[in-house]
């Protein structure tokens, strides 16, 4: 799995990209790992992004070729 991070989550993890030899099953369990290897995580907002997409299901599966992305909120306009 790759993992994306971008802004305070880039901070926080200190690389842009990450390959992760573990897969997580699904993202909430994702969102543990995450948590576990940087608590600091815990601190700032982010969305999962899982191949492009944001995912707001915790269930939503990963599977080892999956991008995944933390992505901080972010306004347009």
């Amino acid at each position: 799995m790759i993992l994306r991070c971008y802004a305070s989550t880039q901070e926080i993890t200190g690389n842009d990209t990450h390959e992760i030899d573990t897969t997580p099953e699904n993202v909430s369990v994702l969102q543990e790992w995450l948590i576990a290897r940087w608590p600091d995580l815990k601190q700032v907002t982010f969305s999962i992004a899982v191949n492009r997409k944001i995912i707001n299901d915790l269930s939503h599966p990963i599977s080892e070729n999956d991008e995944v992305a933390l992505l901080p909120p972010f306004s347009g306009g």
